[in-house]
């Protein structure tokens, strides 16, 4: 019990000072775990003979030889745990020992130079490439540091062969260490391989489209059940160590780490949901997972501490964000229909209490006096039935566009006779507000196919708003122009205009704005009519306006609205009448 203690702290130890860009590959993270054992192990030793090299009153080269031999290797550790490069490292090293065999050559004399021999021979041990090239380059160095040191007349002061000695017993104490350390868990790495290879549930495991990983203490991904080619379209060795935490997204990571660190330190089991990179480094798809993460302990596998299960939830939240969004839009259309149905009251009983009122007169009810008016009575009421009429003609409308039973007889419509035929009906409220009513028509419009009575409507309602709120003096201006596959229709005035935050409202059933005066000149149904017409052609509605600098509304409809509604996919009615040689066909907005 007392072993598998010791064994579970030194993996701990080890898997602390180990850098995190190394934990995915295998083979170097055993090449710096022996470099790691060897190199402490040789400064303790060094630690524990320097104290009797004072009691034994050596001289002060050996004396500095153990500080150095204390220091060098725990540097070197350093070094190759805050940058995980195991070259500088063995090269600190092997500086180390190029300085203590040129000081022990040069008291040597002879070929005692040859003891830099051992600079590249000990870094052969550590299996790194670089670092053996580096100590060949410091052990050739070392010949003329030998020379040099021999000439300034070091070799009277030199280390002695027995202080050589003790250096090379710590360093070759520190390598057998490290052997024999790592051989240990050679030993328990295969055994769990063998274990595993046994055992049948890692079979049903690896049959799973759930992602099954095992965490060591630092959340760090030990092995998995390879489900990840099937979830992420990964390797399983790309997620292992750090991979899969650098896929996951930046503002998902702290839910990830706190997941596993409450399973591991806390509760049973914890649960997160984050965003994770799919697919190659070069594309950047985002999948929605779940992960489960479950606190474990394995008999013979003491740095496992958790397992977690990871699966994909993409399809769950897209739908869990359409029905937000759905939730949205009802609450969104039960405050319009609330909005609707308190202004619509306004608009309906004013007219109704003039139409009955007056009708009261004109049947003798308001006395002899009152009678000798029922011209201008009748007149009264005509109005107010007009506008009555004009009100629920646009709500049936409106209603119509909205359910989806719009028809719309598409025809071909010459462009420029429409809006000479606009303007003319509107010229008179123009004329009587003093506002210039100006055409901008670009040479060469194309006929539009489309929906005559629709395009009128949409025309009209728009003119209408902009002569309303232009002030006199002021100007309306119709534009068109043909771009691309559609014609660009704009209508621009130097009225009040709109401020920004009315802007995206703009359109909504009675909705007027917050600009003096919008109260008492509309009801806010026309663009709400015109926002459904051009949504019914498939074309496009913007609006730009500045408070005081007026207002700029512009629609853009294909050319062939019948070719954009085949497109959408919408079915032509079944019926046709022989009167028309439109074609009449049912647009649903929804």
């Amino acid at each position: 019990m007392q072993t598998d203690s010791t064994r579970h702290w030194i993996d701990e130890w080890l898997s602390g000072l180990l850098h995190r860009s190394t934990l995915a590959d295998p083979a170097e993270c055993a090449r710096q775990e022996r470099f790691i054992i060897s190199r402490t192990v040789t400064s303790l030793f060094a630690l524990v003979g320097l104290p009797l090299s004072l009691l034994a009153q050596t001289g002060p080269s050996l004396l500095e030889s153990w500080a150095a031999l204390t220091l060098a290797p725990l540097a070197s550790v350093f070094i190759l745990s805050r940058w995980g490069r195991l070259a500088p490292a063995q090269a600190l090293i092997s500086a180390a020992l190029t300085l203590f065999a040129a000081t022990a050559a040069a008291g040597g004399g002879g070929l005692a130079w040859l003891v830099l021999l051992a600079v590249p021979l000990e870094a052969l041990l550590n299996g790194s490439r670089r670092g053996l090239a580096a100590a060949c380059l410091l052990a050739i160095l070392g010949v003329p540091l030998t020379y040099m040191l021999q000439a300034n007349g070091v070799a009277e002061h030199g280390l002695a062969p027995g202080a050589g000695v003790a250096i090379a017993g710590a360093i070759l104490l520190g390598h057998m260490a490290s052997r024999a350390v790592m051989d240990r868990r050679l030993d328990q790495i295969l055994g769990a391989r063998a274990r595993s290879g046994q055992d049948p549930e890692a079979e049903t495991l690896s049959a799973f489209d759930d992602l099954v990983t095992w965490h060591d203490g630092n959340g760090i991904i030990l092995r998995s059940n390879g489900a990840s080619t099937r979830l992420l379209g990964a390797p399983p060795s790309s997620i292992h160590g750090n991979g899969l935490f650098t896929r996951i997204h930046v503002a998902d990571r702290p839910v990830f780490l706190k997941a596993v660190s409450d399973a591991i330190n806390g509760a049973e089991s914890a649960l997160a949901r984050f965003r994770v990179q799919s697919g190659d480094a070069g594309s950047h798809p985002v999948v929605w997972v779940e992960m489960r993460v479950h606190r474990l302990r394995l008999a013979g596998d003491d740095r496992c501490a958790a397992v977690a299960v990871t699966r994909d939830i993409s399809d769950h939240q897209i739908r869990a964000e359409e029905l937000d969004a759905t939730r949205r839009a009802a609450v969104s259309a039960s405050e319009g229909r609330a909005q609707l149905l308190a202004t619509v009251s306004h608009e309906l009983r004013t007219p109704l209490n003039a139409i009955v009122g007056y009708s009261e007169i004109l049947m003798g009810k308001g006395g002899p006096g009152l009678l000798e008016r029922r011209e201008s009575y009748a007149q009264i009421i005509n109005h107010s039935g007009q506008h009555m009429l004009g009100v629920v003609n646009t709500l049936l409308d409106l209603s119509a566009i909205e359910a989806g039973h719009y028809n719309l007889a598409f025809e071909t419509i010459d462009v420029a006779e429409l809006i000479e035929e606009c303007c003319s009906v509107i010229a008179l409220p123009a004329e009587q507000g003093d506002i210039v009513l100006r055409r901008d028509l670009a040479p060469g419009l194309p006929d539009l196919v489309a929906d005559r009575r629709a395009c009128r409507q949409i025309l009209l309602n728009l003119l209408s708003n902009a002569v309303k709120f232009t002030p006199k003096g002021g100007e309306v201006a119709v534009e068109a122009r043909h771009e691309g596959g559609f014609v660009s229709l704009a209508i621009r005035d130097t009225g009040i205009g709109v401020a920004e935050a009315d802007l995206p409202r703009l359109g909504m059933p009675f909705y007027q704005g917050s600009g003096r005066g919008r109260i008492e000149k509309g009801n806010g149904l026309g663009l709400s009519v015109v926002r459904g017409l051009v949504t019914l052609h498939q074309g496009a509605f913007r609006i730009s306006s500045t408070p005081g600098n007026g207002t700029c509304v512009r629609i853009s409809l294909p050319v062939d609205a019948r070719v954009a509604a085949a497109a959408k996919g919408l079915v032509p009615a079944a019926r046709r009448h022989d009167h028309d040689r439109h074609d009449v066909i049912v647009l649903k907005t929804g």
